[in-house]
């Protein structure tokens, strides 16, 4: 008994004493939601945990179900008093009942509150974000990332309710990283059409001491609100305006002005084009900034870059991705000034850029380069004697990564030649089918070429790069969608009521999920859409009005019916209407001829864009977009999103096509290539050939891509708007036959 007794004194003893110091220790390493477990294992386990105030500043509910109901218990406990930051992200079940039951208990436990997470609550409206700022005074970071209800209204109660805000982000996109950065303070406002100059004017009258401003896809912002916020808020730190095509020089010159600034980024393949070496140039001027992102600000040339270089000498990251207008006088420059600064650079996809330096220049740069996809050998007289030789085979095609591994010549440097890879990349597009004649005049030819040309090259970049083929093709169509000159997006023809009505698919082979639209009047880009069909929802095809709302929840840009309607499809289709036909999109009409009766088997051949890739690691994609037929009946469907008919792609090949889309739909073009392939082993060119001459002739084009590389751009119409480019060097812009 006294032996049992003495055991007991020193479990007790060691539970007392030991247990605490372990705890101690421990709790600050663990995960809040481990350190919850850890409490019901001994009471002196839940005594020394619930001890420690620090542990309970952090009420963790992310991801969580049933986490209104979760948040209110919590709160009911003391070992919560002091809380400090609240993670809701992604959390189910949360609404805006549960922050006014807070409210009308008269809730005073949020008043330490400093970090408000409710990134993706969707259940939250206007009236719960007031509800919960109004209990968060001392708020310093709000995240309501994907929201996607929420309005300027809820700014107003932000800016009514919370005094203390110094850092402000209207972001769209997910950042999981934030409570792992606490202390440092974030808000996070979805990215919706609903937040408008309004909103960020608020931001800007009442936060002047902001330091951090994130406006992401904050799509309906003007240069008039840029500014306003960029002259009252003069502390600002970090700014990032990735993703806005609304933005001119205008508000870009501004940015000059902050002093403070050290982030910067402006990375957007479809925003930031209007950002030009002027502005950038302003920008110039802040000489503190470290990190600046001017990926796919495809107007910036050398003059910019160069200009950055000179005034920003303590730049760590720059990223030039996807910019064809510089070159190597650019990072000449940035040798020059940023040498003892620069760790990263980024230049994927910046073609004018060639391997000019040797093993010694990047050293020089203490930089790390960034899979640089560049050719041909290093410029004379810049050899280092001291280091090895680099020798090049001439002609070849090379990807170059490099390292620092540390210390004094501690840079790893890899040169891989394209044709010692295992699999070739290769992209196609088409600009439409139809009967275009040789005739058609260079104002309605150069423009399409050109845009060709240029696309062209931001895919095979991108692909270069290492992005798969499925981003490339959205990519790439997107790109095709803002061109007036091709029927898709922007450009589209209008329906015989005078109204657009936009379709479009994509579909990736690696695992040959797809999604579809169609009947879509306000989506700038309706294949972003597409795959967000995909990407975000059980199903393949939405339509119409369903189509439309998918897109307002999902926050994607829209525009009224008037950004589409251009003067040329208005001509278009008072001439289809004066002939009474529907209207080839590139013929041109001889109006001798008698007005003819509409005739389906002549006249539906259209200006469909599209495009087809196939990736490093062998991966294939498909997309294709339209606005389908000048003076076509309203609530028409052609080929574009049907599955297996303009759009398809499987671990085969990939096919989009182009033409009068019920002949297509009849013969179920996309797949039977694929399916030639599949059951006769012919190669691409054969098995795509052998389709198109069974298509009623002067019906349909199509451009492909197969697993192993090879590229066919096959049609039986007078002509094609096409391109291609492959690895190997080979590349090709035409309409008709050679």
């Amino acid at each position: 008994m006294a032996a049992a007794a003495a055991a007991a004194a020193a479990d007790e003893a060691w539970c007392r004493e030991t247990v605490p110091r372990v705890m101690e220790l421990v709790s600050p390493r663990l995960p809040q939601r481990d350190a919850c477990v850890l409490l019901s294992v001994s009471p002196w386990c839940h005594r020394a945990l619930a001890a420690n105030p620090k542990l309970w500043e952090v009420l963790d509910l992310h991801e969580m179900k049933k986490a209104g109901e979760r948040l209110i218990s919590a709160l009911s406990l003391a070992r919560y008093r002091h809380l400090k930051v609240v993670n809701l992200e992604f959390a189910q079940d949360i609404e805006d009942r549960h922050f006014l039951r807070l409210k009308e208990t008269g809730a005073i436990l949020l008043e330490e509150l400093e970090f408000l997470n409710l990134n993706a609550c969707q259940k939250i409206s206007d009236t719960g974000i007031g509800a919960a700022t109004s209990l968060c005074p001392n708020l310093r970071a709000l995240s309501i990332y994907w929201i996607v209800g929420l309005t300027d209204a809820s700014i107003e109660h932000v800016v009514k309710n919370c005094k203390q805000i110094i850092d402000l982000n209207m972001s769209g996109c997910k950042l999981y990283f934030l409570v792992a950065f606490y202390p440092t303070d974030w808000i996070y406002i979805t990215c919706t059409q609903n937040i408008s100059d309004r909103g960020i004017q608020l931001v800007a009258d009442n936060y002047q001491g902001l330091q951090k401003l994130d406006i992401t896809r904050c799509i309906k912002l003007t240069d008039d609100a840029l500014q306003k916020v960029l002259e009252k808020c003069s502390a600002l730190e970090s700014l990032n305006m990735y993703a806005l095509s609304s933005f001119t020089d205008k508000a870009y010159t501004k940015i000059g002005y902050l002093g403070n600034l050290t982030f910067l980024d402006l990375c957007g393949a479809q925003g930031s084009q209007n950002l030009t070496d002027d502005g950038l140039s302003s920008i110039s001027r802040c000489g503190s900034l470290t990190y600046l992102n001017l990926s796919w600000c495809v107007r910036v040339t050398d003059v910019g870059v160069v200009a950055i270089a000179q005034g920003c000498r303590s730049l760590e990251l720059l990223s030039l991705f996807g910019i064809l207008g510089v070159t190597d006088a650019c990072l000449e420059a940035l040798s020059k000034s940023c040498s003892n600064s620069l760790t990263t650079l980024d230049v994927n996809g910046c073609t004018g850029i060639k391997i000019w330096f040797s093993y010694s220049s990047f050293l020089q740069m203490n930089c790390l380069i960034d899979e640089y996809p560049c050719s041909t050998e290093e410029e004379p007289g810049r050899a280092d004697p001291t280091v090895p030789t680099i020798e090049l085979l001439q002609g070849a095609q090379l990807e170059t990564t490099a390292q620092h591994t540390g210390g004094a010549g501690g840079w790893t440097i890899e040169l891989v030649a394209g044709a010692d890879r295992p699999m070739g990349w290769a992209i196609a597009l088409h600009g439409g089918a139809g009967d275009i004649p040789r005739t058609l005049p260079p104002e309605r030819r150069e423009p399409r070429l050109a845009t060709l040309r240029r696309c062209l090259d931001l895919g095979a970049a991108a692909l270069r790069a290492g992005r798969s083929a499925l981003d490339v093709v959205e990519l790439v169509v997107r790109e095709l969608e803002d061109c007036p000159h091709f029927n898709a997006g922007k450009g589209s023809v209008l329906t015989s009521d005078g109204t657009v009505e936009m379709e479009a698919s994509v579909m990736d082979g690696t695992d040959m999920r797809c999604g579809a639209v169609s009947g879509l009047s306000t989506v700038v880009n309706p294949i972003s859409l597409a795959r967000l069909v995909m990407d975000k929802t059980p199903h393949i095809y939405l339509a119409f009005d369903g189509a439309e709302a998918f897109a307002r929840d999902q926050g994607v840009e829209i525009r009224d019916q008037s950004h589409f309607i251009t003067e040329e499809n208005i001509e278009r289709l008072r001439n289809a209407k004066e002939a009474n036909r529907v209207q080839i999109d590139y013929t041109q009409y001889n109006y001798t001829q008698p007005i003819q009766a509409p005739n389906d088997d002549d006249n539906s051949r259209t200006g469909t864009v599209g495009c087809v890739a196939v990736d490093a690691s062998g991966g294939l994609a498909s997309a294709t977009s339209t606005g389908g037929l000048v003076n076509k009946m309203a609530g028409r469907v052609g080929d574009t999103p049907v599955i297996g008919a303009g759009t398809y792609a499987n671990a085969l090949c990939a096919v989009s096509t182009t033409g009068k889309g019920e002949d297509i739909i009849r013969h179920t073009v996309a797949r039977d290539v694929v399916a030639v392939m599949e059951h006769r082993g012919l190669p691409l060119e054969e098995a795509a050939a052998r389709v198109v001459a069974g298509v009623p002739r002067g019906s349909v084009g199509l451009v492909a891509v197969s697993a192993a590389g090879e590229v066919t751009m096959a049609y039986n119409t007078t002509g094609m708007f096409r391109a291609c480019a492959t690895e190997d060097g080979h590349s090709e812009v035409a309409i008709w036959p050679a």
